[in-house]
């Protein structure tokens, strides 16, 4: 049934920016089906998967997943080009040269200028693909993408120089490597192998990486081998993942505490991996230090000091910041305060689960996910397929907090609807509707947790 929602957006492609109310209509009417498509997906997490038994059930899951993302091939994605950017860097990569180095705008400059100051290749490359370089968002800023995600645009050139379907092809590895991960898991956990349609036979991961073309697919894999690592005590293996994933995201550094502050490890072993893991990130982030350094045209730079997207909690406490600045800290910045108080939050909360003891690979990987989730819900910017990472840890953990999402985030397009065709968007509301349900889940799990945790500890009291 989840495919056949899902022709109708594909078969039947929408603008989520409407030039008539028509095409308004039929943008709500897409975000209804994804809807309701993301909530059979939250049942399907929420109540025990009914497929057959053996293989032929698990064979039912695999082919209802991949047709998904097949129903999505050769499709151009509606109100995207951040694949540009994609498909631009790869090419840069793949050719041997350094993506960080000029941004777009300086690249057409000097096509239109005839400069000599950029090196003759890479003018090559650009004036043969110029139209690329046209399409691709923010052109005044270099590329703010780190080194292990160049590494994969660069795959998807290999794989289709300048396609969509390049793209669609090296998230179907990265998928497939993913897939064969969460299955070994599930059998070493002694779990239901069918709990792998929380992510496989997910909707809004068809959507977002094979339609919308996003690359989070990218640390997928790394993020689901960090969690089994901690919960197996491996800290080495644990930093070798997290590094790599930081190199792909960045922000998956903030995990670290997770890690480096396991229950049960020697101090030593926390020590060296700490070692290990400042070493390989370090390495890892060499080429990207000189993007970051000029604040000019860094993309990275200006990601943080501008962007905001339905960051409800982050919207508050950055006007709590704003007006600590106007009273005591004139020289301060609103956003910056807020980034420090909500960095420190997700921290203290890191911390405070790591020291926990953990009886199975569930309750490690509700503690990861739950993280994720915690960062997403204090960050400025949340847009859905930044939500695609904690899905693989959810298989291990169906819980409603780290599932909800995958029914309430595609509300967060009415944002270009209304804005657009009626010039009206109600932020507050609208992060209200997308946070306030996940936090009473957080907590309603909490409470929940702590009465069967004394639970546990009432029945180890042997009577005199």
């Amino acid at each position: 049934m989840l495919p056949a929602l899902h022709g109708v957006i594909r078969f039947y492609p929408v603008s989520f920016r409407p030039k008539t109310w028509e095409e308004g209509l039929y943008g709500v009417i897409v975000v209804i089906v994804l809807v309701l498509s993301g909530a059979g997906c939250l049942l399907l997490g929420r109540q025990p998967v009914r497929t057959g038994s053996g293989r032929s059930g698990l064979m039912m899951i695999l082919l209802i997943g991949l047709a998904g993302r097949m129903l999505y091939w050769n499709g151009m994605p509606p109100i995207e080009d951040d694949f540009y950017r994609y498909q631009w860097d790869g090419a840069v990569s793949a050719a041997g040269m350094n993506p960080y180095a000029h941004s777009p705008q300086e690249l057409l400059g000097a096509l239109d200028e005839g400069s000599s100051a950029i090196a003759p290749e890479l003018l090559h490359l650009a004036r043969a693909n110029r139209w690329v370089l046209e399409q691709i968002n923010h052109p005044h800023l270099r590329t703010i993408y780190p080194p292990l995600a160049q590494g994969y645009f660069a795959l998807a050139h290999w794989l289709g120089p300048f396609e969509m379907n390049g793209l669609r092809l090296a998230a179907l590895l990265m998928d497939g490597l993913l897939l064969m991960l969460l299955l070994m898991y599930l059998r070493r956990s002694g779990m239901d192998s069918s709990a792998v349609a929380i992510y496989w036979c997910n909707p809004l991961i068809w959507y977002e990486l094979y339609y919308r073309l996003h690359y989070d697919i990218l640390i997928l894999p790394l993020l689901a081998a960090f969690a089994w690592a901690v919960h197996r005590r491996k800290l080495w293996a644990g930093a070798l993942w997290l590094s790599l994933a930081a190199a792909g995201r960045l922000w998956p550094v903030l995990l670290a505490p997770l890690l480096l502050l396991r229950e049960g490890c020697p101090r030593r072993q926390r020590f060296l991996a700490g070692g290990m893991l400042v070493g390989l990130t370090a390495v890892t982030m060499l080429p990207y230090v000189p993007a970051v350094l000029d604040r000019q045209d860094s993309g990275l730079v200006q990601y943080m000091q501008q962007w905001e997207a339905h960051g409800f909690v982050f919207s508050w406490f950055s006007r709590l910041g704003w007006e600590f600045k106007d009273r005591f800290w004139h020289a301060g910045d609103g956003r910056l305060l807020a980034r420090v108080v909500t960095t420190t939050m997700l921290l203290a909360i890191c911390v405070r689960l790591s020291g926990r003891p953990a009886e199975n690979f569930s309750r490690t990987a509700y503690r990861v996910g739950l993280v994720v989730m915690l960062m997403l819900l204090l960050s400025p910017t949340v847009y859905p397929w930044y939500y695609a990472v904690v899905l693989p840890l959810a298989v291990f953990a169906p819980r409603g907090s780290l599932l909800i999402w995958t029914a309430l985030l595609p509300l967060s397009y009415l944002v270009w609807i209304l804005k657009e065709q009626w010039s009206w968007y109600p932020q507050t509301v609208m992060g209200a509707i997308l946070h306030v349900p996940v936090w009473w889940l957080i907590w309603r799990e909490f409470k929940q947790d702590r009465a069967a945790q004394r639970e546990r500890q009432g029945a180890d009291v042997v009577p005199e």
